[in-house]
């Protein structure tokens, strides 16, 4: 299933002006001006057309205001999935969490910290154990790679976005 590259651009302009609240799970409107409400229904429109086609069990830890993690979001709705949205930096996961976001994506916990961000590099993370380096993602949620998707027992970091399309093939077969 394909969408022509204006629709997708409408979604993604939608999701930048919604945010979820992870926990009621609400959507509201976070932009202001002219176009607001139109992309708002654009967005909601979509999601009512492919509830019947939903994962309530896929999850996405979300950042709005990163493209990757907006471009994924769009890609697993354009796919008609409406995963549960958690924006991380607002409620980040706690050690437990994040060992089975490492055992679902069959990674380390050096390959979901983002190097680059300067919490890292003021917490000394370089030579950190890998027990200091949970503390420190829970703790500082910046340093999570996002976005994550999760589908069951299956993960996948979407950078590119198109790396979670291999879950979307499970959500397809067997949903989660």
């Amino acid at each position: 299933m394909s969408t022509p590259r204006s629709k997708r651009h409408s979604i993604l302009s939608a999701l930048e002006s919604i945010s979820a609240n992870p926990v009621r799970g609400e959507l509201s409107r976070t932009m202001n001006g002219p176009n607001a409400k139109s992309k708002e229904n654009l967005f909601i429109s979509n999601l009512e057309s492919t509830q019947s086609r939903s994962n309530l069990n896929t999850i996405i830890y979300h950042n709005p205001r990163c493209s990757k993690s907006r471009a994924a979001l769009a890609l697993l709705i354009e796919h008609g999935v409406s995963p549960t949205i958690i924006e991380y930096l607002k409620t980040p996961p706690d050690r437990t969490t994040l060992q089975q976001l490492l055992r679902a994506l069959g990674l380390g916990v050096r390959d979901i910290v983002r190097t680059q961000e300067p919490d890292y590099h003021a917490l000394g993370l370089s030579t950190a154990s890998d027990e200091t380096m949970l503390d420190a993602i829970s703790t500082h949620p910046i340093l999570l790679e996002r976005p994550i998707v999760v589908c069951g027992e299956r993960a996948s970091i979407g950078r590119p976005p198109e790396n979670i399309l291999p879950l979307l093939d499970t959500v397809r077969r067997a949903p989660c």
